[in-house]
């Protein structure tokens, strides 16, 4: 059932919040409010009482509605000292007033037969006058419902005792995103996420890790990554092992692999004639590599009238362009050790994969070709895998996503594909971005869950929430969300919920994933060893 974090004094108590006045199976419940309005917040759960049903729902609006009276009175002290409305002092008397009084909008999420306690979907309405009242740990338990790979993320907003299970199974079987702006607490919420896969074994991850974020210790704030819990089973791979020298192996890429796809998504600047360009370059090419081709391509190897010659000032364009690759020193021969040679093998011997970018990752033009690269290698392995059982399910960390999946460019990177046809493979995406609206329509709608923190913008808002729910009935609660808090809805999560993320250390995780200790911490108890204990420990 769902998980009691501790003791709460309101959880039990059943005092009537307010009364419904409009309700709409289309719209809102609407309730009058007995209390103050500040009592209360946008994303906590309600249940409004019928005669038969309760209805479960979610705070999405409260307001003051304008009134005339309230016009006349307001910045006037004699007056309103001088009417019957001095007789009212106390603002709670006040509030419950027929001419003074807030109002909450509630998003109806489920009903419950007090009967029989069966769950339905919000299909007839509440009578007037039906009283309202925060939700209690046995609404909470009737509504959400644990499966054997259940795991939490956090506490429902508003209820902080209770933790929400959420299907990892379901979750990780189809694509899913997490949308936020800048420092909504995004991070954070994919550590846990991709930890709690980790730990449930439905899955594997790969993470592209351009921030160093994910690997032994987050660079920018010293917390723990994936590898300091999972150790044996992360593989840890570093383009610049100068800033990683952690890392399990340094992270080569083969120039003979990179083809024409992969420039394009590296160098957006590309102008059309360059496009044109690379793919005439790869089809002539011979022995060298694609970069060698282009380089080596002059005028002179296309003779006057051929259709496929190229434009000198076209040609200088694109070699200026594809020069910046020589500052990337992980591009150069891998005689067979780079990772592409050996990705099918670690993915099959159940290993997950964190690619660290180190000073790489300021490079926009890096992560675009690196990420197409190794995703178009394990697109090809999965799509012609004689087994479905060949490879284990594996799920695709894609921060930035807009920079893969804009309407202009889906069409050159694999990621357009893995999103629309490799969830039925087992190669599955989760897109991270603080602008969803970049991102094309008919891969958003691919989405079966979604996690949508803090965002400010109306079409980010509009795109984050459009599909599964109706946005303008979610609107509210995204534009009013607090940092480490976020809406979650989807097939993996009983009904859209409010969610307040779990705070996220070294301690909360071993506890939560049942660590017992980590290699950081074996290392740190070996550094606190005396020299002469260590001798002893050995003889």
């Amino acid at each position: 059932m769902v998980k009691n974090n501790g003791t709460s004094n309101s959880i039990g108590n059943q005092e009537n919040i307010g009364e419904v006045i409009k309700a709409s199976v289309s719209e809102e419940i609407l309730i009058k409010m007995r209390n103050i309005s500040e009592t209360l917040r946008i994303g906590y759960p309600v249940v409004t009482e019928g005669r038969t049903f309760d209805f479960f729902s979610i705070i999405s609006d409260i307001e003051t509605p304008l009134d005339n009276t309230a016009l006349m009175f307001a910045n006037a002290d004699e007056y309103r000292n001088a009417s019957p409305l001095s007789m009212l002092r106390d603002r709670e008397t006040l509030s419950r007033g027929r001419k003074f009084y807030s109002i909450a909008k509630l998003n109806c999420v489920k009903m419950v037969n007090k009967f029989t306690q069966e769950i339905s979907e919000y299909e007839t309405v509440p009578e007037h006058f039906a009283p309202s009242r925060m939700a209690t740990l046995e609404d909470i338990q009737l509504v959400y419902k644990e499966s054997q790979n259940s795991q939490s993320i956090g506490t429902l907003r508003g209820l902080s005792e209770f933790s929400i299970p959420i299907d990892i199974e379901k979750l990780t079987s189809v694509p899913f995103g997490i949308f936020g702006r800048t420092n909504s607490g995004k991070t954070f919420l994919n550590k846990i996420l991709m930890g709690n896969i980790l730990n449930t074994n439905v899955a594997q991850v790969i993470i592209f890790d351009t921030q160093s974020e994910y690997g032994w210790r987050s660079r920018s704030d010293q917390s723990p990554g994936l590898k300091a819990f999972f150790d044996s089973r992360v593989k840890l791979f570093a383009l610049d092992p100068q800033q990683c020298p952690q890392a399990d192996e340094e992270l080569i890429i083969d120039p003979n692999f990179i083809t024409p796809d992969d420039l394009i998504i590296a160098f957006q600047d590309l102008t059309s004639f360059m496009i044109d360009a690379v793919y005439s370059i790869n089809r002539h090419r011979t022995n060298l590599s694609l970069i060698q081709a282009i380089f080596e391509t002059t005028e002179d190897h296309y003779p006057d009238g051929d259709e496929h010659k190229i434009h000198s000032s076209t040609l200088e364009g694109l070699q200026r362009r594809i020069d910046r690759l020589n500052r990337f020193s992980f591009i150069r021969e891998a005689n067979g050790k780079g990772l592409l040679n050996r990705l099918d093998n670690l993915i099959k011997d159940n290993y997950s994969i964190i690619i660290d970018f180190g000073r790489f990752g300021t490079d926009l033009s890096s992560y675009l070709m690196v990420a197409n690269l190794v995703i178009r290698r394990l697109y090809d392995s999965y799509s012609s895998a004689i087994s479905p059982n060949e490879y284990p399910r594996l799920v695709v960390l894609l921060e930035e996503a807009h920079k893969f999946l804009e309407p202009s460019i889906s069409r050159f990177t694999i990621f357009g594909k893995l999103a629309r046809e490799m969830r039925k493979f087992g190669l599955v995406l989760a897109m991270v971005d603080q602008r969803p609206s970049s991102i094309d329509d008919e891969i958003l709608s691919q989405l079966a869950n979604r996690f949508i923190l803090s965002l400010s913008d109306p079409k980010d808002i509009t795109a984050a929430l459009t599909g599964p729910v109706d946005p303008s009935k979610w609107k509210s609660i995204v534009a009013a969300m607090p940092l480490r808090h976020t809406l979650m809805f989807g097939d993996a999560i009983s009904v859209p919920t409010t969610i307040e993320v779990e705070h996220y250390s070294s301690e909360n995780m071993k506890k939560k994933w049942n660590i017992s200790v980590t290699l950081d911490d074996f290392k740190e108890k070996l550094q606190n060893i005396s020299a002469d204990k260590m001798k002893n420990l050995f003889e």
